[in-house]
């Protein structure tokens, strides 16, 4: 068995033409492609201003026994992480109960996706 963390943040500012706030999620942790300053500039700008991220934390248990990376790879190719984002996208943080459920939603997306690959392999 291996332990993973998931962490998703919120990202703030405002949509590209300007017409209402935007607060969407993404992947902080871990990250395929790492955050710079011109991949991420709403990143740099709210350390600069001094707020403090919301986060959203989700433990991992997995029986796959990938590396991060590759385990990695196997949420994106899985569809786990964009559904993950999809069901962010509805949370009140302020909801504690709330938060909870995402977290169990998202270890079970996970598991589902993990249970899928096992029974795929065990046919082929």
């Amino acid at each position: 068995m291996t332990e993973y963390t998931l962490v998703f943040r919120r990202v703030g500012g405002r949509r590209p033409d300007f017409s209402r706030p935007y607060n969407g999620w993404t992947l902080a942790r871990p990250s395929l492609v790492p955050l710079t300053p011109d991949a991420a500039p709403d990143t740099i700008d709210s350390l600069h201003s001094g707020e403090i991220a919301q986060v959203v934390v989700v433990p991992l248990c997995s029986t796959l026994a990938l590396e991060s990376l590759a385990y990695e790879h196997f949420l994106l190719a899985s569809g786990v992480l964009p559904h993950a984002l999809r069901l962010l996208a509805h949370v009140r943080l302020t909801d504690s109960l709330a938060v909870a459920t995402i977290r169990k939603r998202i270890q079970s997306l996970v598991m589902a996706a993990e249970v899928q690959a096992i029974v795929e392999n065990r046919s082929a």
